[in-house]
């Protein structure tokens, strides 16, 4: 179906009208690779692997103001959650199993790809598969949500919060004079600040009841079989 919309459209079975888009239109930074390479290439691997691995490049713009690549960061700066994807085990391996099935194919592809998304906040291109990302993290974390965890998760938000200000700046004039350069390590601080003092009050809620039971507060009620057996014989 998608060939006879291509033949309709351009004359051409295979011609989806990209090539069309990048030597009419495009950027020249672009042109000649694609006419030398075409859209998919081993030659844009060594590229685009920096830009979606370890690219942790920010670059100071007008005003001295703090900007992230434009060609691209680094998944895991973006996102440092994704890091529990190293963490996975044979727990629910043919769950993982079928959530890279999905995601390998698209990687494999835009690593091949001869632009990344410029320009862009993060990977862009990634988001067809974000949903299967996060839930090998889910996988990673196996159910907890660990102090680690927390820290990369605000850290996250911290990032994103970052990039929507930065990449969407005309949309926050009004918010422009309460926002300095200490706003966000300060929402970072108080988040953090937020983990320890409920962690604390959890642990003060326990302590009593292990105090006074002798007993952790979390272990299971004794059966009744446990019961009479520690009674002293001859008493029923």
């Amino acid at each position: 179906m998608q060939g006879v919309y291509n033949y309709a459209r351009f004359a051409d079975v295979l011609e989806g009208g990209l090539s069309i888009q990048v030597l009419t239109g495009g950027h020249p930074r672009f042109v000649q690779p694609f006419e030398k390479y075409g859209a998919f290439s081993l030659h844009y691997l060594p590229h685009n692997f920096k830009y979606y691995f370890w690219n942790y490049t920010v670059v100071e713009i007008e005003n001295g103001a703090i900007w992230i690549d434009f060609e691209g960061n680094s998944m895991f700066l973006v996102t440092p959650p994704l890091l529990y994807v190293f963490r996975l085990r044979r727990h629910k391996l043919a769950f993982a199993l079928a959530l890279l099935s999905g995601i390998l194919p698209l990687l494999a592809a835009l690593l091949l790809y001869f632009a990344t998304g410029v320009v862009q906040f993060g990977p862009r291109y990634l988001l067809d598969v974000m949903p299967l990302l996060l839930l090998l993290v889910a996988l990673g974390m196996r159910g907890r949500l660990t102090h680690v965890g927390y820290v990369l998760v605000v850290l996250a938000i911290a990032t994103h919060a970052f990039g929507t200000y930065r990449f969407c700046d005309e949309k926050f004039t009004a918010l422009q004079p309460l926002i300095n350069d200490w706003t966000l390590p300060t929402l970072i601080t108080l988040a953090l600040l937020a983990r320890v003092f409920a962690t604390f009050r959890a642990r003060s809620r326990a302590l009593p009841g292990l105090a006074t039971t002798g007993e952790r507060p979390d272990a299971p009620p004794a059966s009744p079989e446990t019961e009479v057996s520690t009674r002293p014989r001859g008493v029923r």
